[in-house]
């Protein structure tokens, strides 16, 4: 709402003053002050903004006249009060209409930040802060089970420092987090001002770890600047839930398979393909990169220790969102979005730097592809790079 004479917001409380009673009830309300001068009647008028049945604001004002307010007038007003409802109303829905593309640009910004980071407590902390901000609820809690026991604990949450709101909030929570526990789906429920004085709509979000529930995130009470009152979240609020969870998934994908070891060639493949999508939509490159060892005059258990050891220097020297797999027994395979050949010289100086017996750091050859000159799929780039390990030299020269 906006007061006119100050041009600054206000607000007006549908629980306290006739202003109030009107936008709690959504009634008229006609009042008349007998003043001292003769011939002269003030009336206060109060009509609720309606938009399909939804009260969104309070057109309010004073007249004073020999006549007060006659029926001319007080239909002309109705009138009035409900073309300034559907104006703002109109104007509410083109302004989500056109601020959904940048709310979905804000979700990749926000996620490749997730990506990006390395301490868990920064990651899950920011997980909390970002999605409040994207969904604009009042606040969250987000609950993790990081030893896939199904135990889960709060690990951050936002907007709960009331004990009045949190209190209700958790209460409200409970049967929420079973629902979405058990259909591994968003749930979004509302509540009645008697069911629930403080919190009005929530709205939860499982978050997958190979099909299993890893962590629960439940927002309350989505309120805009625009709204007059606390909202329900929306069907877009949910597309933008759903896009975040993606990034959310993935991050979770890299602690939670740093927590288990080496992930396995099927989950590289997967990986691969949700990088080339994002390849694709934003006209980037991708590289992948293949490592193999040659066996001749290597016993077996100590090329297995070496390859072991390499892999895990290289997984700390790369970036969060790049990914590192064992394909076989013998090969390392490495994703590295958003970059081209040059990546592969990085590589071959963090491989130097390693630590290990120089003739067994020799002994392994590389091949790389680059999407999109060397293939348009992960099957594709991946065939290109096997290939090219026969082609090219050995790290030998690096030594």
């Amino acid at each position: 709402m906006q007061d006119e004479l100050t041009s600054g917001a206000t607000t007006v409380c549908p629980e306290r003053g006739f202003e109030g009673w009107v936008a709690k009830n959504k009634k008229d309300v006609v009042l008349v002050d007998r003043v001292e001068e003769e011939g002269l009647k003030r009336v206060y008028v109060a009509l609720p903004l309606l938009s399909a049945d939804k009260i969104i604001g309070v057109f309010s004002g004073q007249i004073i006249s020999e006549k007060g307010l006659t029926k001319f007038y007080e239909a002309f007003l109705k009138d009035v009060s409900t073309l300034i409802a559907e104006s703002i109303s109109d104007k509410v829905k083109e302004e989500r209409r056109l601020s959904h593309s940048r709310r979905m640009l804000s979700v990749d910004e926000k996620g490749l930040e997730l990506l990006s980071m390395k301490e868990s407590d920064s990651f899950v902390l920011t997980i909390a802060t970002s999605s409040v901000e994207l969904l604009d609820a009042e606040g969250c809690i987000l609950r993790l089970d990081e030893d896939l026991r199904g135990e889960f604990k709060e690990a951050a949450s936002f907007g709960l420092e009331n004990k009045k709101i949190k209190q209700y909030f958790l209460a409200a929570e409970k049967d929420v987090f079973k629902e979405v526990l058990r259909t591994k789906d968003v749930v979004v429920k509302a509540f009645s001002r008697d069911e629930n004085p403080y919190v009005r709509s929530i709205v939860s979000t499982p978050f997958l770890f190979h099909g299993n529930v890893v962590g629960i995130l439940t927002f309350f009470n989505k309120s805009t600047p625009e709204a007059f009152d606390e909202e329900m979240f929306t069907e877009e609020d949910v597309d933008v839930l759903k896009r975040f969870r993606i990034y959310v998934e993935r991050a979770f994908s890299y602690i939670l398979e740093k927590k288990k070891g080496f992930i396995g060639s099927d989950t590289f493949v997967k990986r691969i393909n949700e990088e080339l999508n994002r390849a694709r939509r934003y006209n980037k490159n991708l590289t992948v990169v293949t490592l193999s060892m040659n066996s001749n005059g290597v016993p077996g258990e100590a090329k297995k220790r070496f390859l072991k050891r390499l892999y895990s220097f290289i997984k700390k020297n790369i970036r969060s969102f790049d990914a590192c797999a064992f394909l076989n027994e013998n090969t390392i395979g490495i994703l590295y979005p958003e970059t081209d050949e040059r990546v592969v010289s990085v590589l071959k100086r963090t491989i130097a730097s390693a630590k290990g017996p120089a003739e067994l750091k020799e002994g392994i050859h590389y091949g790389y592809a680059i999407y999109p000159k060397d293939g348009r799929s992960a099957r594709e780039l991946l065939e290109r790079a096997y290939e090219e390990v026969e082609l090219n030299d050995t790290l030998k020269t690096l030594q």
